[in-house]
């Protein structure tokens, strides 16, 4: 009994790829019955197009691109200003960026943009129950592949708008970087401008209340007024032992000329007659005069007019003499008269300086809190000085 079991699988393999085959002209011809309705079909699709594009708002992106590196600041040698670390890895390359696409659009950068171009007031944004995931969703981020670089990209209508939105996320993105970066934000700079013009204002305050105080007590300052008085005092000291010693000497001069008068001797022999010049010339004159005087006699005799004119010349001389003599006991007591006169201005002098030095050290106190606070205030100020150059150095950098 005869069988075909191994023809019957081929002849329906034939039968299967008869039914698949395309048969073109029955196509055309199946088109060629609905034509009417493919026409319909493709037409309302282009009309929809076509009023689609027509009134439809056109949407804008706006892209900024940068470059995001590793870094850290380094303010301490111009050279590492900003030494780059990016790099060293590509897992931890692809972590940095993934982090710094993450911060571009994080929380409080997004909740600055909402609030500097006021999305609260856009409808889109006022009836939205996160306003920030809706503002989040119309920015773009973008890797550029295998490099450093982001694309970040807003869209909006209004393509002005768009590219100072896009400006303006980068910006504060550069600025939350730097915040991170160098410890601090471009605020806190301007706390700190704010308090260096506080702190000069008091600075000048102190130095106003140190002046009128040098003004309401004539001085310089505290050590400079002591050191002149000491100075001043020691002067006034010397000068005070030697009117002492001169008002001891002129006193000895008089006590001399008395017991000179008493005992009745020749107040011409005394030191302080002999020390007088002029009386030693008229001496010098007289000797010569009677030298004179006693040639004439033994030439002319006593009586004749030249020995007599010798004898009024030295009588005149003898007047001048003790004239001068006299001068000299004057002039030695005005001296102990004046002296004295000047040891009492002397003494006076001393008292009224070691008076004043003794005021000084009673308000040197006073001084010395004035001194010392315009000190602190120097010091404070120079300090924030310094801190907003480093800062504005770092910002440069």
């Amino acid at each position: 009994m005869a069988t075909l079991p191994k023809q019957q699988p081929q002849v329906q393999e034939e039968e299967q790829d008869a039914l698949l085959e395309i048969d073109l002209l029955q196509l055309v011809q199946a088109v060629l019955k609905r034509l009417k309705l493919c026409t319909a079909i493709c037409g309302t699709v282009i009309i929809c197009g076509l009023l689609y594009c027509y009134l439809a708002t056109p949407v804008f992106l706006a892209n900024c691109r940068m470059l995001v590196e590793q870094g850290r600041l380094n303010v301490t040698q111009i050279q590492d200003v900003c030494s780059s670390e990016f790099g060293r890895d590509s897992n931890s390359r692809r972590d940095f960026i993934t982090t710094q696409m993450k911060l571009m659009t994080s929380e409080h950068i997004l909740a600055r943009v909402f609030e500097h171009f006021e999305f609260g007031k856009m409808p889109d944004y006022a009836t939205a129950r996160e306003p920030l995931k809706v503002l989040e969703k119309k920015i773009e981020l973008k890797q550029i592949p295998n490099t450093s670089l982001i694309d970040i990209g807003f869209k909006d209508p209004d393509p002005e708008f768009s590219a100072r939105v896009t400006n303006y996320l980068a910006q504060e993105y550069i600025n939350d970087a730097n915040t991170r970066s160098t410890g601090f934000s471009e605020r806190g700079l301007e706390q700190l401008r704010e308090e260096l013009v506080t702190m000069e204002k008091q600075r000048f305050e102190t130095i106003r209340k140190i002046n009128d105080f040098k003004t309401l007590h004539d001085m310089l300052s505290v050590d400079t007024q002591t050191n002149l008085l000491i100075a001043r005092l020691n002067g006034l000291q010397s000068s005070l032992v030697a009117a002492k010693q001169s008002v001891a000497a002129s006193q000895a001069s008089v006590a001399a000329i008395e017991t000179w008068k008493k005992n009745g001797l020749r107040l011409d022999s005394i030191p302080e007659a002999i020390q007088n010049p002029t009386l030693t010339s008229f001496k010098v004159a007289k000797i010569q005069a009677l030298s004179a005087l006693i040639k004439s006699t033994q030439d002319f005799g006593p009586q004749h007019k030249t020995v007599l004119t010798q004898r009024q010349i030295i009588s005149a001389i003898d007047k001048s003499i003790r004239d001068e003599t006299e001068n000299s006991l004057i002039s030695i007591s005005a001296r102990l008269e004046e002296a004295q006169i000047r040891l009492k201005l002397l003494e006076k002098e001393v008292a009224d300086a070691e008076t004043e030095l003794k005021n000084l050290d009673k308000i040197s106190d006073e001084y010395k809190v004035l001194d010392d606070n315009l000190k602190a205030s120097e010091k404070a100020y120079q300090l924030v000085l310094n801190r907003v150059a480093e800062l504005q150095i770092s910002k440069s950098a």
